[in-house]
């Protein structure tokens, strides 16, 4: 066996020399457009532009430098993570069950809404609110990971754009497809036309460990999990065993005591025919002492009886006992021989795991690897034998009612009725006000432009 794991950790150790983390490209059918010309924070996230048809839509109306939603608006994309080439390498299954993480940087501007610091647009009432909703998909199109963050952080145009990253890490195996949507939602109980956030650009990117293990490494990581598992599976029922015989223990001993009263009856038996043997003697004896000795003989009947009777069950008690202690002694012998075997099965296998470990820590000096060395037979272990769990049969805490029979205290009438947060700021008079002063602001703005291209005329 040790030989094996040796040979294991030299395979391990060539195939991951060559392992390394690889950044893909921009994921998104955007990649290759430019930035928008309406942001200037970040001039490496490209705009949807012409790409805008390769993606799914809804509500959203393109731009050449944003894309605008009426309502709540949506843009996505699905696509594979298979065959996807960066510089000398590409995507495989094998690479993908590595894991992987997903990065998705985004840029927006929400300042159509009253209360803007940059109100811009077909402005609203209620405040706008967007997000990125980044998923992992297996092979049957299955979610296995996903993030989805909601934001309404203030944003206008060029410098005073907002500028938003997702990261989705998914660390077990199955990935293989993605999908990507950005959505936007107008926060006016009434939405206009084009009323809420506008997306100025977007990326994503995929980071993966390249590592893929041959067929003999595979192989021999499969006969360790193997012994791995059956070692877990026996400590766990050598320990269950352990509890039950723990738990029969006593019971057995009182089980036992009670034997003597059984030996009552050939005892009481040979006191009864003893006399009746003494007295036929005594008659032939002679007759003229007929009497006394019967009357002797009697006596000494009711004497010794008892005493005989004692002595018997005294014997008899005895030997049950010695039986009992004999009996107990072998069973304790052949206990403690089992024990003695299990926990020398048990640590052996011990030794073995840590002469793994070891081996590793002597090999591998880079912490990474060295982690990553470690954690991949015990990952593989328990992806693998998803049996084992069905061993913990105990539960962790019993179980305990401390509350019955509550009496219900909730009130389920509905206080306010057709009322919402936008109907409510809809009718407040300090926001009305405010727009009611932002709307004369453009407007006496807007004249005094007008004014000074009168004067420059």
């Amino acid at each position: 066996m040790k030989k094996l794991i040796v040979l294991l950790f030299n395979l391990l150790l060539i195939n991951l020399s060559n392992a390394a983390e690889i950044t893909t490209g921009n994921l998104l059918p955007n990649a290759g457009q430019g930035a928008s010309s309406a942001q200037s924070i970040d001039n490496s996230i490209p705009k949807i532009g012409n790409s805008f048809s390769n993606f799914t839509s809804s509500n959203a109306t393109n731009f050449s430098s944003e894309v605008e939603v009426t309502g709540t608006g949506s843009l996505s994309y699905n696509g594979s993570l298979l065959n996807i080439t960066t510089g000398d390498d590409t995507t495989n299954q094998t690479k993908l069950n590595n894991g992987i993480t997903l990065q998705s940087n985004t840029i927006v501007q929400n300042c159509e809404w009253a209360n803007s610091s940059s109100a811009c647009g077909n402005r609203g009432v209620g405040r706008d609110s967007y997000s990125t909703h980044l998923q992992i998909l297996d092979s049957n199109g299955s979610v296995l990971s996903e993030i989805n963050q909601n934001r309404n952080n203030d944003a206008g145009y060029g410098a005073n754009s907002f500028k938003y990253t997702d990261t989705l890490i998914f660390n077990n195996v199955g990935a293989n497809q993605f999908n990507w949507q950005w959505t936007g939602i107008d926060g006016q109980s009434n939405p206009g036309t084009l009323g809420g956030p506008n997306l100025l650009g977007a990326n994503l990117f995929m980071t993966y460990d390249n590592t893929q293990l041959n067929q003999a490494v595979t192989q021999e990581l499969h006969e360790v999990n193997k012994s791995l598992t059956e070692s877990v599976k026996q400590v766990i029922i050598e320990e269950k065993i352990k509890v039950k015989t723990n738990i029969q223990t006593a019971p057995v001993a009182k089980t036992n005591t009670p034997t003597s009263p059984v030996t009552k009856s050939p005892v009481a038996t040979a006191t009864k025919t003893a006399p009746k043997t003494t007295q036929q003697v005594t008659q032939k004896t002679t007759s003229s002492t007929q009497q006394v000795t019967q009357k002797t003989t009697s006596s000494t009947a009711k004497t010794t009886t008892p005493t005989a009777t004692k002595s018997n069950e005294t014997k008899k008690t005895n030997e049950a006992k010695s039986n009992s202690s004999t009996t107990k002694t072998a069973s304790t012998k052949k206990q403690n021989s089992t024990k003695q075997k299990n926990l020398q099965s048990k640590e052996n296998k011990k030794n073995t795991i840590a002469s793994a470990l070891s081996k590793v820590d002597e090999e591998i000096k880079d912490v990474g690897k060295n982690l990553e060395v470690k954690n991949l037979i015990r990952i593989k272990a328990m992806t693998e034998n998803q049996d084992l769990l069905t061993l913990y049969s105990m539960p962790f805490y019993p179980q305990r009612e401390i509350y019955v029979d509550q009496i219900s205290i909730a009130d389920n009438r509905d206080i306010y009725k057709n009322v919402s947060l936008n109907n409510y700021i809809d009718l407040d008079p300090i926001v009305n006000f405010k727009k009611v002063m932002t709307d004369i602001k453009l407007e006496k703005q807007k004249l005094l432009n007008e004014i000074e291209v009168l004067k420059n005329g």
